[in-house]
């Protein structure tokens, strides 16, 4: 819970909003500080602060559960600190079990930077990390870091509002970037430095920022969008970032309660969709146009259905198409681009690459075809029906709704083209009430919705 008060930060004039932990946020909290008024304790330690760092700063603001819960240190490591509650706890509690922690090395392939200590705490998880400063070579997005200051921790940032702390010690909440309140009250993505300075750094706070927009429902500053549009920004994101990385953000897009919709039209807007799905190189003309119709066409899908629908949005225009593959053993055979751009592009399951294989191939524009047909008065025969639900599987509303994008891309009648989607269900639906509809193979068919 947060309320907003009247009273200042020392960093800036905004009025900034007060927390209220929860009851075990609370206990949590009071056992770390107690910790440190301990006569115990390491000379190396007196005069510590506490800071719980970003993302669960940003949500209790914002009123959204959080159980995220870094701490950074400012006078020793994480893994320091964490030796120290092990010994505390044996000096408080010495005939209970003790606790563990586990030390987590830098690992930059994955965005660990910095050594950390993770430990289970009153039932949270909890990752201990020291303050630090970042520098980044040219070519690389792995910085070299340094035990820093609270304001070098706050500018280092991917955007303000994920640079706010909140002061154990105080019990206050600190806004180092003087902007990152405002930005959060506002619900603009801003990024603590110049954008384009912090995306030639780690192309990846772009795609982050786009993942964000989609769940928390903000925008992203002019800054952002510009640097998101330079050259040099999209180079990076194919020279410096891995391709899991990538997938993983755009996994993210999916989060419940989020909006895939905001994100993928912002990749449209930086014209990012062929850079995101490694589709460069492939002959494959414009992508992506019709995924701004798709947040009007997921009605009555189930989640699953929505996250292949928005997947394979950008890769409608492949029709099918296929690219040679070169196996390890040196062996060729054609690859689907739609499952390639999903396996390999963005790293996703073989399962979802094969689904956007059947979901993208020719039978799309055959759908379309019949969506067409529904919207002039007309009715597809049952054996065209039955041949493209059959190949569409238990995913053949994704390929209807999918081809509906295109249409409405095409003739620009979104209404007209959801009364035909829904005539065109109905007529699949109503044929797999009808064991005889498809005549042959009908339990396949019955098989497909279960609406």
């Amino acid at each position: 819970m947060s309320n907003f008060t009247t009273s200042t930060s020392t960093q800036s004039t905004q009025s900034i909003p007060t927390i209220t932990p929860t009851t075990e946020e609370s206990k949590l909290f009071n056992y770390l500080l107690s910790s440190l008024s301990h006569p115990s304790i390491p000379p190396s330690l007196t005069g510590l602060t506490l800071r719980v760092a970003g993302g669960w700063v940003r949500d209790k603001i914002l009123n959204k559960q959080s159980h995220d819960i870094d701490i950074a240190l400012d006078k020793c490591t994480g893994v320091q600190f964490a030796e120290w509650l092990l010994q505390y706890e044996r000096i408080i509690t010495p005939n209970l079990p003790p606790s563990k922690y586990h030390k987590i090395l830098a690992n930059p392939s994955q965005s660990k930077h910095l050594e950390t200590a993770t430990m289970t705490l009153l039932n949270y998880e909890l990752d201990f990390v020291n303050l630090r400063s970042e520098s980044y070579a040219e070519t690389s997005r792995i910085p070299s870091t340094t035990i820093g200051t609270p304001i070098q921790d706050a500018v280092r940032r991917d955007f303000t509002c994920n640079a706010l702390f909140y002061n154990l010690n105080l019990r206050t909440i600190e806004d180092f970037t003087g902007s990152g309140l405002l930005d959060l009250s506002n619900k603009v993505l801003r990024t603590p430095v110049s954008a384009k300075v912090t995306f030639k750094d780690d192309p990846l706070r772009l795609i982050r920022g786009i993942r964000f927009a989609g769940r928390l429902g903000f925008v992203l500053d002019d800054g952002v969008m510009e640097a998101g549009r330079d050259q040099d920004v999209r180079v990076g994101l194919v020279e410096k970032v891995s391709r899991e990385r990538i997938g993983k953000e755009v996994s993210g897009f999916f989060t419940p309660g989020g909006n895939p919709g905001v994100s993928y039209k912002i990749l449209q807007d930086l014209d990012l969709v062929k850079v995101i799905y490694d589709l460069d190189g492939w002959g494959v003309g414009d992508s992506g146009t019709w995924v701004r119709h798709i947040v009007c066409l997921c009605e009555g899908l189930e989640a699953q259905e929505v996250r292949l629908l928005y997947l394979c949005g950008p890769l409608a225009g492949v029709g099918g198409g296929e690219v040679e593959e070169v196996n390890k053993n040196g062996t060729k055979r054609m690859v689907g681009v739609a499952g390639k751009a999903v396996r390999d592009g963005l790293k996703m399951k073989a399962q979802d690459a094969t689904k956007a294989n059947v979901i993208t191939g020719g039978g799309l524009g055959e759908v379309g075809r019949m969506i067409g047909m529904v919207e002039e008065g007309g009715k597809p025969g049952r054996l065209e029906v039955g041949e493209w639900v059959r190949k569409g599987k238990e995913d053949w509303r994704v390929m209807v709704r999918l081809a509906a994008a295109v249409r409405v891309e095409e003739r620009g009648d979104m209404e007209k083209v959801k009364g035909a989607v829904k005539g065109l269900e109905d007529i699949v639906v109503k044929g797999e009430r009808d064991e005889d509809h498809w005549g042959g193979d009908t339990d396949l068919a019955c098989n497909y919705s279960q609406s």
